[in-house]
């Protein structure tokens, strides 16, 4: 039994369900067809009918009763409101493009490493800091764009120790459906700050940040890092955007 309670006095203003409220004179009220007499007449005030709550509601199958010392009409009917099923994710956090890791929200995969997506950075930025880094590096082609993003790893309890972490670690795929890798398009990055290539060996409870560099159609959004890529069941995507 679901019980619903609603302050009022004794007049309910309806509006909608299957009660249709016929202004004449005198009022005439039908539930669900059936014509129905309350002891109080329905009264138009101000404009609006109202009607008697009680009438109205043991007309639909509820109990109607009044709490005299809190002033609250109770209605109790014979079935429970229904509630609406929570939204499931497709797919449990990080274990596919459906859902992937938030951008800036810590994750630890089943392999042991923390991982955070810090920031992406895209276009004309993205091709200052590979120009400034190395004058041999390439300028992106007509239809092109150079895509870092920047991340940090963290060794909680990897199988071995030390672990290696590289850029190719990370592959990149967003609306065009095509994986990315850093080596589809070599260029080198800054030898020091979080633009840096990720390469490191890192030990349990060791932490780095870095970079992967992807070269990507410059109409390409959505961008998700995948971690792991080559894996066949434990890759962890994580949005980049």
């Amino acid at each position: 039994m679901k019980k619903v309670l609603v302050v009022c006095l004794c007049l309910l203003m309806v509006a909608v369900g299957s009660i249709a409220v016929i202004a004449a004179n005198p009022i005439t009220i039908t539930v669900n067809g059936r014509v129905i007499q309350p002891d109080v007449p329905p009264q138009i005030i101000g404009g609006r009918t109202m009607v008697p709550l009680r009438a109205v509601a043991e007309a639909l199958g509820a109990n109607v009763e009044w709490d005299g010392n809190t002033n609250t009409v109770i209605i109790t009917t014979g079935q429970s409101i229904p509630q609406p099923a929570p939204v499931q994710p497709s797919s449990p956090i990080g274990l596919s493009r459906t859902n992937p890791v938030p951008l800036g929200q810590s994750f630890l995969t089943p392999d042991g490493f923390e991982i955070k997506i810090i920031k992406k950075t895209e276009g004309s930025s993205a091709w200052n800091i590979i120009k400034e880094a190395n004058m041999f590096n390439d300028p992106p082609a007509d239809g092109y764009k150079y895509v870092i993003v920047t991340y940090t790893v963290k060794n909680v309890s990897s199988k071995e120790e030390p672990a290696w972490v590289s850029d190719s670690s990370f592959a990149l795929i967003g609306s065009s459906n095509r994986v990315v890798n850093t080596f589809d398009k070599s260029v080198v990055l800054p030898s020091e700050g979080s633009y840096s290539g990720m390469s490191e060996s890192l030990y349990h409870g060791g932490e780095a940040t870095g970079s992967s560099n992807y070269y990507v159609p410059e109409g390409e959004s959505g961008m998700q890092l995948i971690w792991n890529p080559l894996s066949s069941n434990g890759k962890i995507y994580f949005a980049a955007e």
